[in-house]
């Protein structure tokens, strides 16, 4: 493949990944849509791997397990890197000691 063309399907895939978990959202009640933005999101990154597989000649289910495992650990730094922002990540560990201390 033509970098040039690796380059503008990475950036389609790039657009697709972006947009998909947050279509849910639009139509559902919240719950809801954190299943189905979670499912599809799966989905989607097992289509990823399997293109980067493909694309690389590499072995499928590594290629797919090493996606799905980068993109999660993007998502959990994420998580802590806001709750760090607005504080709410050491509020979570101050209310955990307190519900230990009170057996609550």
């Amino acid at each position: 493949m033509i970098p040039v063309d690796h380059a503008c399907w990475s950036g389609i895939a790039d657009i697709i990944a972006i947009i998909i978990p947050g279509v849910p959202f639009a139509f559902p009640p919240v719950e809801e849509a954190k299943n189905t933005c979670v499912a599809k999101t799966a989905i989607l990154l097992l289509l990823i791997g399997i293109g980067r597989a493909r694309t690389g000649k590499r072995p499928v289910i590594r290629t797919v397990l090493e996606t799905m495992v980068i993109t999660t650990d993007a998502g959990r730094a994420g998580v802590v890197v806001d709750g760090l922002l607005t504080g709410e990540f050491f509020a979570f560990f101050r209310d955990y000691k307190e519900n230990l201390m009170t057996g609550g």
